[in-house]
């Protein structure tokens, strides 16, 4: 009897990352592993390009700056931003091979929900976990949710089970 295989989908973001979402995950595969399950973790840290967008809009416009100075600015930001997902992702690879689970770690830089619609229908997951951004809840409520829309599409569209966990500060 060869035991099946459970694939879990961890996403973070530039703005959307918690620890405890990764324990939590950890939590899951250690349930299937018990089950006697094959369990394989998948890390995806997306860097938000609309943060990106957002910071060269603020620096100003080109007559402000000028066209390098703001491209400079630009390129700085996407470089700290590529040091942190380094660093998140090997954080979370560490934590999850501690536990001996198998486990494959990417980014990719994009718009959040594309990305994560993008990874979730080309995969075949039990469960993807994602993080939301840090939103007061009357904001969230009023406005909407990037994740809740995306755990929203998931769940309708049957692509696995969701958890949705609060950024830490």
């Amino acid at each position: 009897m060869t035991a099946s295989s459970y694939r879990i989908l961890i996403v973070m973001g530039t703005t959307r990352w918690s620890r405890a979402l990764t324990a939590h995950a950890i939590e899951e595969a250690a349930g299937a592993d018990a089950r006697g399950e094959t369990v394989e973790l998948d890390v995806l840290y997306i860097i938000e390009q609309d943060d990106l967008d957002r910071v060269y809009r603020s620096v100003g416009d080109s007559g402000f700056l000028g066209v390098r100075p703001q491209a400079e600015i630009t390129s700085l930001l996407l470089q700290e931003h590529l040091r942190v997902a380094a660093k998140r992702i090997e954080e979370a690879r560490r934590a999850v091979e501690e536990r001996g689970f198998l486990t494959t770690e990417r980014h990719v830089t994009g718009s959040y929900e594309a990305e994560v619609r993008k990874a979730v229908s080309t995969g075949k997951y039990d469960v993807i976990f994602l993080s939301r951004s840090d939103q007061p809840f009357l904001s969230r409520f009023f406005f909407g949710s990037e994740t809740d829309r995306v755990a929203r599409w998931v769940r309708a569209e049957g692509y696995g089970k969701v958890v949705v966990e609060d950024t830490e500060g």
